[in-house]
């Protein structure tokens, strides 16, 4: 079977991922609390432990970083749907 690059697709990277989010308005220092939270949580030796046996990783990036993360992998999802559906009218 070919790889994804070898059928067309060169640098092609897709993952998954998971993340928590508040609603649009909820205020900055809640959110910021919020994030705090959840970063120890995750810092902690039996979540760390439970998700590196699942093959994930941490990050634990700020609600900004998260935020231009979310976008940029719209974005690139838009496309790839974009360009799928091109290759389909063809």
């Amino acid at each position: 079977m070919p790889t994804v690059a070898e059928s067309g697709y060169p640098g092609f990277d897709a993952i998954a991922w998971h993340g928590i989010l508040a609603p649009a308005k909820t205020p900055p220092a809640i959110v910021r609390k919020l994030q705090r939270r959840d970063r120890e949580r995750v810092a902690a030796s039996d979540t760390r432990d439970l998700l590196v046996k699942q093959a994930m990783q941490t990050v634990g990036n700020t609600p900004e970083e998260f935020a231009a993360f979310i976008k940029k992998d719209i974005a690139i999802w838009k496309a790839v749907a974009a360009r799928k559906a091109d290759v389909s009218v063809k």
